[in-house]
C-alpha cells in the first residue's frame, strides 16, 4: 500500500475518532446537565452579615465566624444591634444570627431593630438562623415572625449528640445528602407548624429522631419535631436550625448547606495552613461578647504559627488545659469570667496550668479576676493577642 492511501486512511480515523469523542462528550455532558445541581454564576462575594451583638455567645459563635470568614465566596461583616438601627443592612445580602440567647439577642435589638430585620428579609434579603436564631424566626409577638412555627414552651433538651434526619426536599434544598447526620444539640428551641405569619411561609426540612426531651417538664420528648425549617418571608428567603450544625465537620455540609439555600451559593471554606509543631492556643469561647472576640481570634487562627482551639467549661473538666501552651481569655462577658475563677475544679485547672509554665493572656474585664502569677498577662480591652501568644514557642 504506498503513502497515498496510508494518509487517506489515517486522515479517515482521525476524523472518526473526532466524531466518536465528540458523541461520547455530549452525552457525559447531556448526562451531566441531568444529574447535577444547577451552578450559578458568581460576580462578587454575598455580602454576608454575622450578628455578634448582645446574645450572641459560645464556641459555636466561633466556629460560624472561621467558616464564614475563611469562604472566598462570602464578604464577611460583623454587625451589632447598633449597626442594624443606623440601616446597615441595606449593604447586605445576607444576615446570620447564630446561637446563644434569643432573648438578648431580640431585646438589644429592640422592636425597631426587629421591623428593620423583618423589612430586610421581606424586600429579597436572605436569612440563616442558628439555635437562638431560629427561635428569632418563630411567630411570636417578641420575636421577628418570619415563619409559620410556634415555640414549644419548655419543650428544649440540655446538651446532647442528637439524630436528625435531613428529608429528600431538604437534601435537594440544602444541597446536601439526605439522610441521618448526629449533631450538636445544646438547649434549642423545639417548634411546631402554626399560624402565617403575615408575608411568610414556611415548610420542614429535617427532623429529630432521638427521644431526649427533659422529663417531667411539658413538650415530653422531641421525637419528630423540626430541626431544620426553611421558607420566604416577602421576597426573602429564610433557613435555621435549632441544633448547631457549625459544631463538628460531620454536620458542616448542612453549616453551608444553609447559606446555598438562600443564597445560592456554596461556601468553600480555605483554612489557614500551619507550620509544624505550632503554638497551640485555646480561646474561651463562653466570655465572647461582640465584634473584638471574632477579630481577635482570627487574627490568632490566621497565623501559621498558631493553632487555635476552642474551649469551654466542659473541656475545662475534661483536661484540656493540660495539652495546651497558651490559654486566651477575651473581654468580654464579665459575669462568666468570675465563674470561671470562682469553680474550685476549673480554677483547680487553671493554677495547674501555670504551675507547669502556661501562658494565661487576658484582656479587659477578663483581666480582674487573673491570679498573680508571673504567666499569667493581663492586656488592655483591645489587645491584639498574636505577639504575646508567639511568645510561648
Amino acid at each position: 500500500m504506498n503513502r497515498k492511501h496510508w494518509t487517506a486512511r489515517i486522515g479517515t480515523a482521525v476524523i472518526t475518532l473526532g466524531i466518536l469523542l465528540h458523541t461520547v462528550s455530549c452525552a457525559v455532558a447531556g448526562n451531566t446537565e441531568k444529574t447535577a445541581a444547577p451552578v450559578q454564576a458568581q460576580t462578587a462575594p454575598v455580602k454576608t452579615g454575622f450578628y455578634v451583638g448582645s446574645g450572641s455567645r459560645s464556641n459555636g459563635v466561633l466556629h460560624w465566624a472561621r467558616l464564614l470568614a475563611y469562604s472566598p465566596q462570602l464578604k464577611l461583616v460583623l454587625i451589632d444591634a447598633e449597626d442594624v438601627l443606623n440601616g446597615r443592612l441595606k449593604d447586605l445580602d445576607l444576615l446570620v444570627i447564630p446561637g446563644g440567647s434569643s432573648n438578648l439577642q431580640c431585646k438589644v435589638l429592640t422592636p425597631e431593630g426587629m421591623e428593620k430585620v423583618r423589612d430586610f428579609v421581606a424586600a429579597g434579603g436572605s436569612y440563616a438562623g442558628i439555635c437562638a436564631g431560629f427561635h428569632c424566626t418563630l411567630n411570636r409577638p417578641e420575636r421577628l415572625r418570619l415563619m409559620p412555627y410556634e415555640y414549644l414552651t419548655g419543650a428544649g433538651g440540655n446538651l446532647a449528640l442528637l439524630a436528625v434526619d435531613i428529608s429528600e426536599k431538604g437534601g435537594k434544598v440544602m444541597g446536601v445528602k439526605p439522610g441521618r447526620y448526629m449533631a450538636r444539640y445544646s438547649h434549642g428551641p423545639i417548634a411546631k407548624p402554626g399560624k402565617k405569619p403575615g408575608e411568610g411561609w414556611g415548610e420542614t426540612l429535617g427532623v429529630y429522631k432521638s427521644t431526649v426531651g427533659p422529663v417531667g417538664r411539658p413538650g415530653g420528648n422531641f421525637f419528630d419535631a423540626p430541626a431544620v425549617i426553611h421558607g420566604k418571608f416577602g421576597k426573602g428567603k429564610v433557613i435555621a436550625t435549632s441544633f448547631h450544625p457549625e459544631s463538628y465537620p460531620s454536620t458542616h455540609p448542612i453549616a453551608l448547606g444553609c447559606i446555598y439555600a438562600v443564597t445560592g451559593v456554596r461556601p468553600a471554606p480555605v483554612f489557614p495552613a500551619k507550620n509544624p509543631r505550632p503554638v497551640r492556643v485555646g480561646y474561651y469561647g463562653p466570655g465572647i461578647a461582640g465584634k473584638y472576640c471574632i477579630r481577635a481570634m482570627l487574627a490568632l487562627d490566621r497565623h501559621p504559627d498558631l493553632d487555635v482551639i476552642f474551649i469551654d467549661g466542659v473541656s475545662l473538666n475534661q483536661g484540656m488545659l493540660d495539652h495546651l501552651d497558651v490559654f486566651v481569655l477575651p473581654h468580654g462577658i464579665k459575669s462568666t469570667y468570675k465563674g470561671l475563677f470562682t469553680r474550685p475544679f476549673q480554677k483547680e485547672q487553671i493554677e495547674k496550668f501555670l504551675r507547669r509554665g502556661g501562658l494565661l493572656l487576658a484582656s479587659g474585664n477578663a483581666a480582674e479576676y487573673l491570679p498573680d502569677h508571673p504567666n499569667a498577662k493581663r492586656l488592655p480591652a483591645d489587645a491584639d493577642f498574636v505577639n504575646f501568644a508567639l511568645e510561648a514557642r
